[in-house]
């Protein structure tokens, strides 16, 4: 029986990812170019996952060519299963090709977790955990999430065991990022670098 991984946020191919910076001024993936950047990320998914197990990416899988995507995707083991992110597009070729499965979220009882693309809002949530992608590189806005976005240290640009995942859950590494000040200050006018960020501030500062 095979083992089950969850990844997010891969932006295989994505040129512009390159040029973005951490609110510390870092860049966010310190590749020269997008070749180095997605052989990286398919070697490291190789080192771990094994053509018997289950994956589920959490969406933003690739930009730009469906035939780069092609060439990435038929490359990567395991039986691969995906929730759409912002960038996915559910008829798209490429990703019917490649994932078994294409849904907006998945719910594991045995976990008690449900994996999402963006962080679920607690009236959305019917499980105790949540596992998402969407915001990169910061922390997951709630305790009882875990953000597995490849630019998290505890990631590192690799699938990682769901189990694994959830020991994450309430640990927090960006310190100094403005989606913690936000949550502490209760400040409005405090810009949010993504819309489920900003939904869920005025839900909760409403």
């Amino acid at each position: 029986m095979g083992k089950i991984f969850v990844i997010s946020d891969t932006h295989w191919n994505h040129e512009n990812i390159l040029k973005f910076k951490t609110h510390t001024g870092k860049m966010l993936r310190d590749f020269h170019d997008t070749v180095e950047m997605d052989e990286c990320m398919i070697q490291r998914w190789n080192d771990v996952v094994k053509p018997q197990d289950k994956i589920y990416h959490l969406g933003d899988v690739y930009l730009g060519s469906q035939k780069r995507a092609d060439n990435i995707l038929q490359r990567l083991n395991g039986h691969k299963r995906l929730i759409l992110g912002n960038h996915d597009k559910g008829r798209d070729t490429v990703l019917q090709k490649y994932f078994d499965k294409i849904e907006i979220w998945r719910v594991f009882r045995e976990w008690d977790v449900t994996l999402s693309h963006m962080p679920l809002h607690k009236s959305n949530l019917k499980t105790k955990y949540n596992i998402h992608g969407h915001i990169h590189y910061r922390d997951s806005p709630e305790d009882n999430m875990v953000n597995v976005g490849v630019e998290r240290e505890y990631v590192d640009y690799r699938p990682i065991l769901l189990e694994e995942a959830l020991r994450y859950t309430g640990k927090k590494y960006d310190k100094r990022s403005p989606w913690e000040a936000k949550k502490k200050k209760n400040v409005k006018s405090v810009e949010l670098e993504t819309i489920s960020q900003r939904i869920y501030v005025e839900r909760n500062t409403g």
